[in-house]
């Protein structure tokens, strides 16, 4: 068996690392080189606002998932299959689509 914890808390601190990274570009206080090579500073805001938009996304799903309180762990939590997590990633919401394999 295993278990997998994702929470939107998690989800909210990568927005916000990705909200700093955007501040350092825009303010010209890092240089996209630093972090991706040859990357323009334009096309890495507009790859963070991409990963964004895919983060608010999951967000949203994380959000919609039925929550049980469960009486062996005295948790509040969705039981399912590990494979709940893909569909998780994948129905995506009204901020953009789900994330899915290519």
């Amino acid at each position: 068996a295993a278990s997998f914890e994702l929470r939107a808390p998690d989800v909210a601190g990568a927005l916000e690392e990705l909200d700093d990274a955007f501040d350092l570009l825009e303010q010209g206080m890092c240089t996209s080189e630093e972090a991706l090579g040859d990357m323009t500073p334009e096309q890495l805001m507009t790859h963070i606002n991409l990963l964004k938009r895919n983060l608010l996304s999951l967000e949203e799903s994380i959000h919609s998932e039925p929550l049980q309180k469960d009486p062996t762990t005295d948790r509040t939590m969705t039981r399912a299959p590990g494979s709940q997590i893909l569909q998780i990633f994948a129905r995506g919401g009204k901020n953009g689509q789900g994330i899915v394999a290519k």
